[in-house]
């Protein structure tokens, strides 16, 4: 969760997830039937994209390109994946990687593994971070739930890996005054109370960090009480997911080295840390673990893939002298159950789609509350008391505006997109999700493993 004259159309309903087109088997190829690359996207042309099947192509000199069987596919997680948990994620990656369209192809069985071993670690990282247990957890957010007092940081046990350090070393912030005023601030002022930093808080290694980022980096995760937990936004916690990913396929020799070669100074923990793993461009070096796709439907997706929930564009121009969270969330396709996608972020908790963008028309109906209240009280009661709640309004929520008697939320919101809507409540369907702000009609892009072409 992230906090902070055309109005932007409902995004439409996405069809089923992974429907299958009549005459297309995944399973053909088991019954001694040739099927080919070429056969397959003859089917795909055919039946159109959404009724289509991605099939794992695997490609090991000097045997020719062969596409994995559910018994290849079964025999590669046992060979690759020591651990039982381990196992039984990888299975459900394997099958939902052969489950959606296009051809997911590798140029060799070390290639497959790594995006195996990235897309589980993903999975189960993201699962045990959300975890607490008697108290203690790794993570949770800055002057939220049960960590209300204290602001941004990293966890106790990283201490000497990061900079800067807490403003009062781990205090439990006891002072009832002090604690009042937080609780009566909007999130986004609450760090001034004890000199924590702002909404563009960002974290460097440490020269302890820099010598053994492998450490500084899985520090993060143990688990700590509300005072001394990592308490970060959603894409920081993502960012270290990735990293988490990288690390398991590198190890702490290789990646230590590699951020060594990198440049320990562009580790810096910060809402878009994500990208030093993306690929080299232009002048600008990447680590290249990750890249950036553009689904083509729902059902392209696959589990342990990165995504972005959005709320609606107008959300960032009533919510910003509010502060409050769920702007966008980032997420992790984690699950399937019952044919539905299943999605867990920072916070959030597991939902599907339809679930995480009916809690985030929530959010934007919470905002939309107190700007509601006030508009009717610029029409009630003494001429005073008007004007004080236009001079509120006004003030708090400068793109609220009065037009033709009809108030409406007026300016430039996420992503630059142009809104110009009536100021009321919200449905689900009018929360993009997954779909691009800008082209409610296109998914936005998700981040992945870079291994498969």
């Amino acid at each position: 969760m992230r906090s902070s004259a055309v109005a932007v159309r409902p995004t439409r309903t996405a069809p089923p997830r992974r429907p299958r087109a009549p005459g297309v088997d995944v399973d053909l190829f088991r019954h001694g039937m040739p099927v080919t690359p070429a056969t397959v996207l003859a089917l795909q042309r055919s039946a159109g994209n959404r009724a289509v099947q991605r099939l794992v192509q695997l490609r090991e000199p000097p045997r020719a390109s062969r596409i994995l069987s559910p018994a290849d596919r079964e025999a590669f997680v046992v060979a690759e994946l020591p651990r039982t948990r381990d196992r039984r994620a990888g299975r459900e990656v394997m099958r939902d990687m052969a489950a959606t369209s296009n051809i997911l192809d590798f140029g060799s069985r070390s290639e497959l593994r790594d995006e195996l071993v990235k897309r589980v670690t993903v999975i189960t990282v993201m699962a045990d971070a959300q975890v607490s247990r008697g108290g203690l957890a790794p993570f949770g957010y800055p002057f939220t739930g049960a960590s209300p007092y204290w602001g941004p940081r990293v966890g106790y046990a990283a201490r000497d890996h990061w900079v800067p350090p807490t403003p009062d070393g781990y205090d439990r912030r006891l002072d009832a005054a002090k604690r009042a005023t937080v609780r009566g601030l909007p999130r986004s002022r609450r760090n001034t109370v004890f000199g924590d930093q702002g909404s563009s808080y960002q974290f460097r290694l440490s020269a302890t960090g820099a010598r053994d980022p492998w450490s500084a980096i899985m520090l993060l995760f143990e688990a700590q009480p509300p005072h001394k937990r990592t308490l970060v936004h959603c894409d920081y916690l993502v960012s270290l997911v990735h990293f988490r990913a990288f690390m398991a396929v590198k190890g702490k020799t290789a990646f230590n080295a590699a951020i060594a070669a990198h440049g320990p100074d562009k580790v810096v923990l910060k809402y878009d840390l994500f990208t030093e793993l993306e690929p080299s461009v232009g002048g600008r070096p990447g680590l290249g673990s990750i890249r950036q796709v553009v689904p083509s439907s729902e059902g392209d997706l696959v589990l342990g893939d990165h995504v972005y929930f959005f709320n609606h564009p107008g959300y960032d121009l009533i919510n910003k002298n509010v502060g409050n969270a769920w702007r966008l969330e980032n997420a992790v396709l984690v699950a399937r159950k019952g044919g539905a996608d299943v999605f867990l972020g920072h916070g959030s908790g597991r939902r599907t789609h339809a679930e995480m963008r009916g809690k985030l028309a929530e959010e934007y109906n919470d905002v939309a509350r107190i700007v509601l209240a006030l508009v009717r009280r610029t029409g009630r009661g003494s001429a005073a008391s008007r004007t004080a709640a236009r001079t509120e309004l006004g003030t708090r929520f400068p793109a609220v505006v009065q037009v033709a008697g009809a108030w409406r939320v007026v300016g430039t919101g996420m992503l630059g997109v142009a809104v110009d809507m009536p100021l009321r409540l919200l449905r689900a369907s009018d929360v993009p999700g997954l779909f691009d702000p800008s082209n409610p009609g296109v998914l936005y892009r998700v981040r992945r493993a870079a291994e498969s072409a």
